[in-house]
């Protein structure tokens, strides 16, 4: 996918965020970005007590089926870098559809 494509895929993810802020943590490797078809997915690794914590799914687009698909992939590396977690800022209907995860708030969770 080349960056545009890129963009037009999160931009509708985009809640009070920018663009160009995606960008900007993007280039400065505060972010991983996830591609899989046309579909695209950024995360953030979140620390607690100076630990490897979390990985955040912050933005993700496209389609559903590639998107589950790279689901693995993202928790895998997750663990590999000594994540516990893995937490999702997504809308209410992911609860559907991600079973092994629980709402905690806002966001989804599993423990990995």
């Amino acid at each position: 996918m080349t960056l545009d494509q890129v963009r037009r895929v999160l931009e509708p993810a985009l809640d009070g965020d920018t663009w160009s802020g995606v960008l900007e943590v993007l280039k400065a490797n505060r972010a991983q970005l996830w591609l899989e078809g046309q579909s695209a997915m950024v995360t953030e690794l979140w620390t607690k007590g100076g630990e490897m914590d979390c990985l955040h799914v912050w933005l993700a687009g496209g389609s559903l089926g590639e998107l589950l698909a790279l689901k693995p992939k993202v928790e895998e590396r997750a663990r590999e870098w000594g994540c516990k977690r893995v937490t999702i800022a997504g809308r209410m209907g992911w609860d559907r559809v991600l079973k092994d995860y629980t709402r905690r708030g806002d966001e989804l969770e599993k423990v990995l």
